[in-house]
């Protein structure tokens, strides 16, 4: 009896172990720059999407991969937002008496002037109709105040509404904010003018809007009690969505992968570090047992195109990194660091910095895709002439590399990955007689990782290949 107990035990182990995602099994929070309290911004529209922005010190500064600060504004900066349209705003002033929002241009390295601001704001969001609402403290009290400043206005009005804690707006004139401590969540579906509380839900302490709302309507909130919560009705019902969380905590921030519309990833974490992803869409959750070190606090969270995760604390910067370290492999099964790019129009494309030439046809780019001939953009990725085959009778184009096998047709948005399904954007083209395939796709599928470099629009694709 005894050894049969111990046998079902054993058995359980092993059927837990093999339910952790192997990607997650040795991942941990370290510290990156400076020791002193950072939150970090997702990239701008006019930013290359390897890149964020921190606030540190009352000063703004953007950084990339490398994590290297460019200092943006000497200007005392107490807050930023991010519009809709990827606009970069500043609440900025010498001290909180003396205050105004700033738009920035990067291609002028400028601020310009919006609108004052009431003495005391702390939170403050710019409406896609040009609206500015502010959330005002009244110091000594748990009152916040709502002011707005109508489009092209440079002066501010106070509201009657209670609330300002904290704001978060969508594309079609919907805005969520709350107010501190165990009061009203409140939405206003005119663009700030009035509002009205949200019933039936417990107080939120933050709410974030979806990268794809204008296609699923999803807005999420962070409850004070630590749950998660999603409306798929631009606002007007909630459900809470907890399936993989067990513990009930303070979430601090959440984030979205920069690929949300295609791999349906966010995370959640709270103010300890504990960190937990969902990859289809909040509906489940996977926590990925990191914590930062004791005595730290989490306050918000970016998501690189890499997959890098950044985390700004009280006490500096955080990267996720995992530490696994693999066994010692032969000499014969070395890696070789790969960089290929295409570029937009040219009719050449380079292989670790060696030029090739493309003879017959060229990139292009549409519906937000760079397409590559076959040919070349298989001899980038390391596969042959001989492992490219295409079947005319089902328009079906199939690419070996190793073990994997990677196919996709012209009259279906489907790529089979070793016979793995996945649903991707956009169809592979036959143009001037040439199949012409969508670079992040295929290169994605061979493990590969891809940056697209708008300034020269031209598409990087890093990889490592076997040296025998």
């Amino acid at each position: 009896m005894a050894s049969r107990l111990l046998f079902q035990l054993f058995a359980i182990a092993l059927l837990f172990l093999s339910l952790v995602p192997s990607a997650f099994a040795s991942l941990e929070w370290q510290p990156a720059g400076q020791r002193t309290a950072v939150t970090v911004i997702k990239a701008t529209k006019d930013l290359p999407p390897d890149q964020y922005y921190l606030l540190m010190d009352g000063k703004l500064y953007r950084a990339g991969n490398d994590h290297a600060l460019t200092l943006i504004s000497n200007d005392k900066i107490w807050n930023v937002y991010v519009k809709d349209d990827g606009t970069l705003y500043a609440l900025y002033g010498e001290d909180k008496a003396s205050l105004a929002v700033e738009k920035w241009d990067n291609a002028l390295q400028q601020w310009s002037k919006i609108c004052n601001a009431p003495a005391d704001t702390a939170h403050f969001a710019v409406l896609s109709n040009g609206a500015v609402l502010f959330g005002v403290s009244r110091y000594g009290t748990q009152i916040w105040k709502i002011a707005l400043t109508p489009p092209a206005q440079a002066n501010w009005m106070m509201k009657t509404e209670t609330g300002g804690y904290r704001f978060a707006a969508t594309p079609d004139g919907i805005v969520f904010t709350g107010e501190e401590r165990e009061l009203d969540n409140k939405r206003s579906t005119d663009y700030g003018a009035t509002w009205r509380a949200i019933r039936g839900v417990e107080p939120f302490e933050q709410f974030y809007v979806s990268p794809n709302y204008k296609e699923d309507a999803s807005v999420f909130a962070l409850s004070r009690h630590g749950r998660v919560y999603k409306s798929t009705s631009r606002g007007e019902t909630w459900i809470d969505t907890m399936e993989g969380i067990n513990q009930h905590t303070f979430f601090a921030a959440m984030a979205f992968s920069p690929d949300y519309s295609q791999d349906q990833t966010l995370y959640v974490a709270d103010k300890e570090g504990r960190l937990f992803i969902s990859q289809d869409r909040a509906a489940s959750w996977t926590s990925l047992d990191v914590r930062l070190p004791s005595g730290h606090t989490l306050n918000s969270l970016v998501i690189l195109p890499n997959k890098q995760v950044i985390a700004g604390t009280d006490q500096g910067l955080f990267l996720l990194k995992n530490t696994y370290t693999p066994p010692s492999r032969p000499v014969n099964s070395m890696k070789e660091k790969m960089t290929v790019t295409f570029t937009l129009g040219k009719d050449t494309y380079r292989i670790n910095g060696e030029e090739w030439l493309m003879d017959d046809a060229l990139p292009y780019y549409k519906d937000g895709r760079l397409y590559v001939p076959v040919r070349y953009l298989a001899k980038g990725l390391g596969i042959a002439d001989k492992d490219i085959r295409w079947n005319e009778a089902t328009r079906e184009v199939t690419l070996t590399k190793g073990d994997k096998t990677v196919k996709l047709y012209t009259d279906k948005r489907v790529l089979l990955a070793n016979d793995k399904a996945t649903l991707i954007d956009v169809y592979p083209e036959v143009t001037n007689n040439r199949l012409h395939l969508p670079v992040r796709w295929v290169a994605e599928a061979f493990g590969a990782t891809v940056t697209w470099n708008d300034f020269d629009r031209a598409a990087t694709i890093l990889y490592e290949k076997k040296v025998d």
